[in-house]
């Protein structure tokens, strides 16, 4: 969830970047990780006038369990009924690639769905980046509250 969060973020921002969160991030990882997040964010602004998109989309890889980057032991969790989530993710999947051909045809569609992918794909990369930052740097630990240590996986 915390590879989501990002995609949640945008959509609940309206598609506006916080400055104090680029200000932690810098302080954090460094400026050039917070310029990567920037960066990746921004690539989603071509769905500002159709924040729907963003929505569904977060549906889709709600119910995701194979598109994501390694994180540990526990990436390989033994669920007990795959195949449901993949019906749930594949109804919402075609939800979202019925109202982006009918948004974009069906070529934008295309590079809209290979866009959303390897964003989400992006922000999981860079969170790695970051929890093995923040796990090199125990100094980190004390500013987080139980939640966010909890969340990031330093607990």
């Amino acid at each position: 969830m915390v590879d989501l969060i990002h995609l949640h973020h945008i959509i609940t921002q309206n598609f506006r970047e916080l400055p104090q969160i680029g200000e932690h991030m810098s302080k954090w990882i460094g400026p050039d990780f917070h310029e990567q997040m920037s960066r990746t964010r921004a690539k989603f602004d071509c769905f500002m006038k159709y924040p729907l998109v963003l929505k569904i989309s977060l549906i889709v890889f709600v119910f995701s369990i194979n598109l994501s980057t390694p994180r540990g032991s526990s990436q390989f969790m033994d669920y007990t009924n795959k195949k449901k989530l993949y019906e749930n993710q594949n109804y919402y999947l075609e939800i979202l690639w019925r109202y982006l051909n009918y948004l974009f045809g069906e070529t934008e569609a295309i590079r809209s769905i290979q866009l959303i992918v390897m964003q989400i794909l992006r922000y999981q990369t860079l969170m790695n980046t970051m929890d093995e930052a923040l796990r090199r740097n125990n100094a980190h630990q004390d500013i987080f509250n139980p939640l966010m240590q909890s969340i990031f996986g330093l607990t």
